[in-house]
């Protein structure tokens, strides 16, 4: 299974071209790539060999470019550290040092794709997803949202809807805690209705410009409601149904309406039973189930080529009182921009459920989607 859900590891190799920064460094080395950001801690450098690094101040000699000529890096630190540094601050560590993190910025970005098919079949296949994400200094908000929707010959197949909230505060560099709900209608596999509610701890253990991998873990708190029907399903047993309970009424109307049929109890009670059917087709109770799972998760992030962007989003939800009973969800994407702010996004949802069958549904399900892309 674990083949089918993580994604493939690409490496890229970018050749240095002219105008090189060169840093020199106190032990002898150097680096040379392209200077990104100079801060009070020290100097960020984009290597075509290492992608971007961090380099303490007091391990740098000096900078030059390729050419010979020399970089003043002093005079920059210097105007960083009297705008945000006390004045009896302490020095900076000899660690790398740590990008700051913008604040009071909002980004985001809409997704759309459709598909259409007429002759045969008609077939229509819909989806928009929507994200927004707010970061300061220490806390990241992130806003998710998300519909399909799909039908063939006039049936539907696919009504999908999902929510997700999720709140990370970094009491540390690169560690974080985060607090998430999220409430899920998928038709097509009989959720009714997905309730999560989830709590738990990560690290950013990659945190480069062009890559980044973080992990965490944590507790998850589920309801669920299952449908005995799909679209497809609820649509044709409602038909037959509504079909039987009308020719049941045919039958009983017309004999007590012109008293060829006695009005005993039998014929009252099965006149009751058959508008009921007729008005209420599909009586059968909501399947519920609540549990404590906990909450494995991995969100990877590598830049390919110049500016493709390749990413994996991988969450195990193994269930406390039995890990045999488990669920999992990959979003595999690679996304490349067109320009500024629209690009082409290609991506696998995956989906696994060890309980699946319970509800007469696949335990795979496999969505490849083509999308256009519009950040903000």
């Amino acid at each position: 299974m674990f083949s089918r859900v993580f994604a493939p590891v690409f490496v890229c190799a970018a050749a240095l071209g002219a105008g090189a920064d060169v840093l020199f460094l106190t032990n002898g080395d150097r680096l040379s790539g392209t200077i990104v950001e100079v801060n009070a801690e020290g100097v960020f450098i984009d290597t075509p060999y290492a992608g971007e690094v961090g380099v303490a101040m007091d391990t740098i000699d000096h900078a030059e470019t390729d050419a010979g000529d020399a970089l003043a890096l002093e005079p920059m630190v210097l105007e960083a550290a009297a705008e945000d540094t006390p004045a009896d601050a302490a020095p900076a560590a000899a660690a790398a040092p740590a990008k700051a993190r913008e604040r009071d910025n909002w980004t985001g970005s809409v997704e759309a794709g459709a598909t259409f098919r007429t002759g045969n079949t008609d077939t229509t296949n819909a989806h928009l997803e929507a994200k927004a994400v707010r970061e300061r200094e220490r806390h990241i908000l992130t806003l998710r949202a998300y519909t399909a929707y799909g039908e063939s010959n006039d049936l539907l197949n696919t009504r999908q809807y999902r929510g997700e909230a999720r709140w990370q505060h970094y009491p540390r560099e690169r560690l974080y805690w985060y607090l998430q709900s999220a409430a899920e209608h998928d038709a097509g596999r009989k959720l009714d209705l997905r309730l999560n509610a989830a709590i738990g701890a990560g690290y950013d253990v990659i945190d480069r410009e062009r890559q980044k991998l973080s992990i965490d873990g944590g507790f998850d708190f589920t309801y669920e409601e299952w449908s005995a029907f799909t679209p497809e399903g609820r649509a044709s047993t409602r038909e037959a149904r509504r079909a039987a309970a009308q020719a049941s009424l045919l039958g009983i109307l017309p004999g007590l309406a012109d008293g060829s049929t006695p009005l005993t109890t039998a014929n009252i009670t099965s006149l009751a039973e058959s508008i009921r059917a007729y008005l209420n087709p599909l009586p059968e109770a909501r399947r519920t189930d609540d549990f404590v799972s906990l909450r494995l998760g991995l969100n990877w992030e590598k830049h390919l080529f110049k500016n493709s962007v390749l990413t994996e989003e991988l969450i195990l939800f193994p269930q406390i009182t039995d890990f045999g009973e488990f669920r999992a969800t990959s979003d595999l994407a690679l996304t490349t921009p067109l320009s500024e702010h629209l690009s082409m996004k290609i991506n696998l949802k995956t989906e696994y459920h060890s309980q699946a069958d319970e509800t007469g549904a696949d335990e795979w399900d496999n969505n490849l989607i083509t999308s256009l892309r519009y950040e903000f």
